[in-house]
């Protein structure tokens, strides 16, 4: 749409994504952006949407879905009624959020429902989304994008209340947590390029491997800040690089930074390992393009309780085998792609 343009407006309407958020049927809305000179109206209607939770709202999000320029711009939050729920809002200078990117470039209008709390690692739900266009793959970078806009601040704001094992955490660390830079990364690291795109099953949604790769990078840079490198085993595994976790809180809070929350190992045999031993490993391994993160939980092998609810492996610290009262790790894998 040209600046030029002195009024213009159109509708993108609102269709059922993930299910159970409606009452007697599946919840629908619609949303009527009307642009005059330069001052954009926005009037999003819903209808049949459940009330939230405690502890749990809706909000509104715009996405520019652009390859380039992916941007997402929450205008608000809704309040449920019986009959119809509705939103409005008004924004100057053709643009949300600040970010200078005007409003027909926002093709995607997304209903979440997600709890108040942002460190609490449960999944955004999006009970309404609706496309100006062709119905494209987006959930990926949305999720990243707020992971980075929501944790970053977050954890530069409570630094002060961190239980931090390494007190002399310096800025670098903050500049890569609150911006996902990988300028800081260690050249020398295992990880490897590859422009070969990777897919889930949600509705063909792909993401990347370059995009993926630069998260890694943040990953193992911050991890590196935090936590000293260490090789548990006699034998050196050249695809994976291990850390020494001596605070688990901090380990926690770098994983959502950065968008992994799915990452967190909650498992009460790994808090119960970690009093005992006061730490744990954690590692990156990256062989022949797939990236996994591995929780390394110490034991003495038929001594302590075996994990047999977590899919797990034994490796010994000294290739010693299964033997009775030797050290070594169960270790249990996550697929770094999400």
């Amino acid at each position: 749409m040209s600046e030029k343009a002195q009024y213009y407006k159109y509708y993108i309407t609102l269709l059922e994504e993930d299910k159970d958020f409606g009452l007697s049927g599946p919840p629908k809305g619609s949303v009527r952006f009307e642009i005059k000179g330069e001052q954009c109206n926005i009037d999003l209607n819903v209808i049949n949407l459940k009330p939230c939770a405690p502890g749990y709202s809706y909000k509104c999000f715009l996405i520019c879905p652009d390859q380039n320029n992916f941007h997402t711009a929450c205008i608000g939050d809704i309040e449920v009624s019986k009959e119809k729920s509705n939103l409005k809002t008004t924004f100057s200078g053709l643009n949300a959020d600040n970010a200078g990117i005007s409003f027909d470039r926002y093709n995607i209008v997304a209903l979440t429902y997600q709890p108040q709390s942002n460190y609490s690692g449960e999944k955004i739900l999006f009970p309404l989304v609706g496309y100006r266009g062709e119905k494209i793959p987006w959930k990926n970078r949305f999720n990243l994008n707020l992971q980075r806009k929501k944790e970053s601040e977050e954890v530069l704001d409570g630094r002060d209340n961190l239980d931090v094992h390494n007190s002399d955490v310096d800025e670098p660390y903050l500049d890569c947590l609150s911006d996902g830079l990988s300028e800081y990364y260690n050249k020398d690291s295992q990880i490897k390029t590859t422009e070969q795109p990777v897919c889930n099953d949600s509705f063909n949604e792909c993401t990347y491997s370059t995009y993926t790769l630069d998260r890694i990078k943040t990953l193992d840079n911050m991890l590196s800040m935090s936590f000293s490198v260490c090789k548990p085993f006699s034998i050196s595994d050249n695809s994976t690089k291990w850390w020494k976790i001596q605070n688990h809180q901090l380990l926690k809070r770098i994983l959502y930074s950065i968008g992994y929350p799915n990452l967190i190992l909650m498992s009460n045999y790994l808090n119960t390992s970690y009093y005992i031993y006061g730490y744990y490993i954690v590692g990156i391994n990256v062989f022949d393009h797939t990236y996994q993160f591995t929780f390394g939980i110490p034991s003495l092998y038929g001594i302590d309780p075996n994990p047999h609810n977590l899919p797990c492996t034994w490796k010994p610290e000294n290739s010693n085998g299964e033997l009775y009262g030797e050290f070594g790790y169960w270790l249990i894998k996550f697929d770094m792609v999400i």
